[in-house]
Order: C-alpha cells, then structure tokens, then sequence
C-alpha cells in the first residue's frame, strides 16, 4: 500500500501541497464536475486487481496565521486481498474499511472525522516539518511520510456494525444519500467489495444534488454514489434506471422547463403583435380627425 497526504503550514505563503511524493496522476481532479476535492469529498475505484482512493476535507486541530482551519487529504492505493496471512496487503483492507467509515460518521453525527484528524495530527504535530515536507520531493521525505502513513492506518480499527452488509435490494449500482444509515452502511460494505476485487467505484460528491446529477455507469462496474445534499426520500435510486430515463442528448442535471397554467412567450407575441397594429392604427386615425369640424 502506498499513501500520499496533503496539507499546508500556518505561514499563509506555505498552501496546501502534498508531503513528500506527489501521486501521479491525481486521478481524483477527473470529478471535478460533481465535486470539490477541497471540501469533503470521497472517491474509490477498482480494476485488474488494483484500488485507489482520496479521501479530503480532514480537519486538523492547526490553523494558520489569520484562524482558518488546517485540512487534511489522504490519497491510497494498493493491491486488492484478502486478510489472510500472506495476503497482498494483509490487513489493509479492514484498515482502509476503518477509515472510511470514521470518514462518513460526519453526516451521521459521529466523531469519526474529528478522530482523524487527531491521528493524523499526532503523525504530523510539527508545522515546521508540514513545511519542510511541502518542499521536498526527494525519497527520504517520501519514505517518511509513507511511515506516517502507514502508522495510521495501524491505528484505526474497523467499525464492528454492518461492514459485510450487502448492497440495498441487491442493486449493482445505486445513489443513496449519506445522511441515511442504511445507505452508509451498504456504502461501506461496497467499499470492501472493492479492497477485495471488484471492480467498480464508491464515491461520495458534494456538488451533486439527484441521481441524474451522478457520473455514467461504466459497463460492466457497479457504482454506489453518497450525495451529502439529496433529498432523502424516495432512496436509494438504481443508477441504471435513472441512465435509461435521460432522454438521448440531455446533459445531467438539466430538465425541459415547462410552465403549467401560464403561457408561453411565444404564444403571447403571436397574440399581441396584431392588438398592437390595430391599437396603432386607432391612435394615427384620432390624432387625424379630432381636429376635423362637422359640416
């Protein structure tokens, strides 16, 4: 497994950058249309025995030099195993499972995300070093950032409730929202899904708001989709479903806007521009005859 982390300093000068090693490529800026990768976000994929994730919006008890709060994002990836001895990655999986789902306990009132951000602020308690890592590439500082890394990962235990629970009703790829338990809990058992070898993606977007908003299912993957801002009912939605209702040539999110007991614009003109004729026609003839004296 490797890992990747991202911060700043509390010089104003000293932005986010990541410490040490970059990843390459930063697959997650592909999202950019459905979410902002500087707010929470959460973003997963899985194929030919491989998983990524990042993870953002990670609070740290720093802040810098004008009060704003210090963030934190995680990029992982790794080979996709089981927990048996020997394994690639033996026990990462439960680990990554650990993590995410401390990550999601911030829409259910939880004090997982705040519990990360203590980890991973006892691995990094030197805003001297955030700023010394922001700076270097060279192996060393990557190595010792992958220590950190991995030091918190040995840190997080999996949650014991609903971890193996399976996907609502048997879909293969579905939009729920993260503020219903019932779909965190089926989240994170797709998340384990994918750590073990399926292929597909769990994502959780802050700038989607329904399920015709999602990214397009790709052939042959199955896709769970977290909307911390969809409505909670009528949850969860097959993706599938919703991919065969958009109309061919339709951009997502946008619907035909028709209005019901009004009529429309062009209606009106078609209406209105003979009255003004006539209108007009009666003006000239009063102005052109109220002068005229009767024989």
């Amino acid at each position: 497994m490797r890992g990747y982390v991202m911060s700043r300093g509390r010089p104003r000068k000293a932005d986010y950058r990541f410490l040490g090693a970059v990843p390459d490529p930063m697959w997650w800026l592909d999202y950019r249309d459905h979410t902002d990768p500087n707010y929470p976000s959460l973003l997963m994929r899985a194929s030919g025995g491989k998983w990524q994730t990042y993870l953002s919006g990670i609070p740290s008890q720093r802040r810098d030099e004008v009060g704003t709060p210090i963030r934190f994002s995680l990029a992982l990836e790794g080979k996709c195993g089981g927990n048996a001895p020997g394994a690639p990655d033996d026990d990462v999986t439960d680990r990554v499972v650990g993590l995410v789902q401390r990550w999601l306990e911030q829409y259910t009132d939880g004090a997982g995300l705040t519990e990360l951000g203590r980890l991973l602020d006892e691995q990094f308690p030197s805003d001297d070093e955030v700023v010394e890592l922001r700076l270097r590439r060279d192996r060393e500082a990557g190595d010792r950032v992958q220590d950190r890394v991995t030091a918190l990962l040995r840190s997080v235990e999996p949650r014991p409730d609903g971890a193996k629970a399976l996907e609502p009703d048997g879909r293969k790829s579905w939009f729920d929202s993260p503020r219903r338990a019932e779909a965190v809990t089926a989240f994170t058992a797709h998340v384990r899904a994918l750590l073990l070898g399926s292929d597909g993606r769990a994502l959780v977007l802050n700038l989607v708001q329904g399920a015709e908003e999602a990214p397009s299912v790709e052939p042959g993957e199955a896709l769970a989709v977290l909307a911390p801002e969809a409505p909670r009912r009528g949850l969860p939605v097959p993706l599938g479903e919703v991919a065969r209702r958009r109309p061919p040539g339709k951009r997502a999110g946008r619907t035909s806007r028709i209005s019901v007991g009004r009529p429309r614009r062009r209606t009106v003109l078609l209406f209105a521009l003979p009255a003004g004729v006539v209108l007009a026609g009666l003006v000239i003839w009063y102005l052109t005859h109220r002068h005229t004296s009767t024989p």
